[in-house]
């Protein structure tokens, strides 16, 4: 007679685990991107939350994909703020020494 492993039983929500925004976030993140870093503000708190969510569940579908997403949005980020930093130094050069026709 084959034995089957005892079931585990999980409290709350039948074992499922509780769904995530983190393919928002990294879709935020992206789109971000291409628009000066303003969605990746939005993107790193959800992917921030998903990965909260994820700690919960070792074995969640979109542990990964939180992880992905929080990386993307802080990458976005620092590149919007280097390319502001960079025109806010060629605007200032320009001022301090003119421009020569």
């Amino acid at each position: 007679m084959q034995q089957f492993p005892n079931p585990i039983y999980v409290e709350g929500n039948s074992g499922v685990p509780e769904s995530t925004y983190a393919l928002v976030s990294l879709i935020l993140g992206i789109v971000g991107f291409f628009m000066c870093g303003l969605l990746a503000i939005p993107g790193i708190i959800l992917a921030n939350s998903a990965i909260e969510i994820t700690k919960k569940y070792p074995t969640h579908p979109d542990a990964s994909t939180a992880k992905a997403a929080q990386v993307i949005n802080i990458v976005v980020i620092v590149i919007n703020l280097l390319v502001v930093l960079g025109v806010v130094i060629i605007i200032g050069a320009i001022g301090i020494f003119g421009v020569t026709q």
